[in-house]
């Protein structure tokens, strides 16, 4: 009994040692980066739109028809207002808002995020989005917006990346092809 008992130990430490080189080899393998290396910026890639992106679309209404969909909506006051809410969560919310849109149709919404422009390959339509980066800026959400008057690109726009409010009506509509289509009917554009 007792040589069983040393026989278990000597495989016990055996087994704990092999798992120790084998932690070990891991971490060797793989870099974590440290606190210095995120507060330089090193290997993080900003998922902010700089430029006009060309995208390839589904057939969609073009901001024309978006507005006159609208029917000169005026927004008075904000049933939701992000403006104030942490990254995470203001992600979450227009997470939601993707997931859920039925919760937030015909209500005024007012956001904060980042101007971006896409343009359809087929069209040569514009269409313009907030753009909203989740708390650690490795992925986002955007919302389309129609910005409601008579305003011109790029003059009365602001540039691609900078940040933006928007406050509109959140709208869905039904496509041609059976889809769901969300948008903003957007009143008040602060850049």
């Amino acid at each position: 009994m007792k040589k069983s008992v040393v026989l278990f130990g000597i495989i016990l430490f055996a087994f704990s040692a092999c798992s120790k080189n084998q932690n070990a080899n891991i971490q060797q393998k793989v870099q974590i980066p440290t606190v210095q290396d995120l507060t330089q910026n090193q290997g993080i890639v900003s998922v902010i739109p700089t430029e006009e992106q060309y995208v390839e679309m589904a057939v969609i209404p073009s901001p024309e028809e978006l507005l006159a969909l609208s029917n000169g909506v005026e927004c008075k006051t904000v049933d939701v207002d992000m403006t104030n809410l942490s990254s995470t969560m203001l992600y979450a919310e227009v997470f939601n808002m993707v997931i859920m849109p039925e919760e937030y149709e015909n209500k005024v919404l007012k956001i904060k995020g980042n101007f971006a422009v896409y343009v359809n390959k087929e069209s040569g339509e514009r269409y313009f989005s907030v753009i909203i980066p989740d708390a650690t800026a490795c992925c986002q959400q955007g919302i389309e917006f129609v910005w409601a008057g008579n305003h011109h690109y790029p003059e009365d726009f602001p540039k691609i990346g900078q940040e933006i409010t928007v406050t509109g009506l959140y709208k869905i509509i039904d496509t041609e092809s059976g889809l769901q289509y969300n948008y903003m009917q957007v009143t008040d554009l602060e850049f």
